[in-house]
Order: structure tokens, then sequence, then C-alpha cells
């Protein structure tokens, strides 16, 4: 039996939701904690940064799925800013850049082109 290899748009797309929780907590739970004059602007400033990563990433994983060459470039720029949130950031990182390099792209590629129906 053949081991299925991991696909980079699922870390993409697990990335996404992991910000869209984030997003959802400070949405909700953030107002509860602090007080009503100070939660209203913290929780604006803080659910910007929180959303718009989960975009990125969600068009990201969307175009690699694809198998889009800028989405390809966009997801190896990601992965090295993924570097520096060790240790999960880094692994992530190193996983994106290795499985989207160029050889492992044209083997992707291949192998889905092998592998549909004709």
């Amino acid at each position: 039996m053949k081991m299925q290899k991991s696909k980079p748009e699922n870390i993409h797309f697990g990335l996404a939701i992991l910000y869209v929780i984030s997003w959802v907590f400070v949405s909700f739970a953030l107002p509860v904690i602090a007080n009503d004059e100070f939660s209203f602007t913290v929780t604006l400033l803080l659910m910007i940064p929180l959303i718009l990563p989960a975009i990125l990433h969600y068009f990201v994983g969307a175009g690699v799925k694809q198998r889009k060459e800028w989405a390809r470039q966009v997801s190896i720029i990601i992965g090295f800013f993924l570097l520096f949130l060790f240790p999960i950031g880094t692994i992530l990182g190193i996983f994106l850049m290795v499985r989207l390099s160029k050889g492992n792209w044209n083997k992707m590629i291949e192998e889905e082109a092998a592998s549909s129906p004709a």
C-alpha cells in the first residue's frame, strides 16, 4: 500500500482555520474580559491582524490546490516567515519550502496528471 503524502495546501487551510478560531475568540471573549470602553477598540485592533492572514492562507491554499505557480511562490515566502515561529512554525515552514521546491512541485503535477483519468 502506498503511503499518502501530506499536501501543502492542507497546511494553509489548517492555518486559516486556526486564525479564524483566534478571531472568533478575540471578537467574543475579549469584550467580556475587558471593560466596555477599552474592549471595542482593542477588539478591532486585534481582529484585523487575525483575519487578514486567514484570508491569505485560504486563497494561497486554494491556489496551491489548483497548482498555480503564483501560489507556490507566495507559499514559499510564507514558509520562510514561518521559520521564525519556533518550533511549530519552523517545522511547517520547512515542510512548505521543501514540498513546494521546483522539483517536488513538478513531481506533484506529474503524479496528479498520471493518476487522473484520461
